[in-house]
């Protein structure tokens, strides 16, 4: 159960960080770039809090 947990994790963090550098290929304001990207590095964050709230530390 826990390295399912794991597993969602490792994978949206790689997409977080294929969706920034894809982000980072696109011709653009960098600001709104880096507001997209700042965005998918917060909800990673927030997945990967409630899957940490979902299994119990030991």
């Amino acid at each position: 159960m826990r390295s399912t947990g794991i597993t969602a994790s490792l994978i949206i963090w790689t997409a977080a960080f294929v969706g920034i550098y894809v982000l980072s290929a696109i011709p653009g304001s960098a600001k709104y770039k880096a507001t997209i990207g700042g965005l998918m590095v917060v909800a990673a964050v927030l997945f990967t809090a409630v899957l940490s709230l979902d299994s119990p530390q030991r």
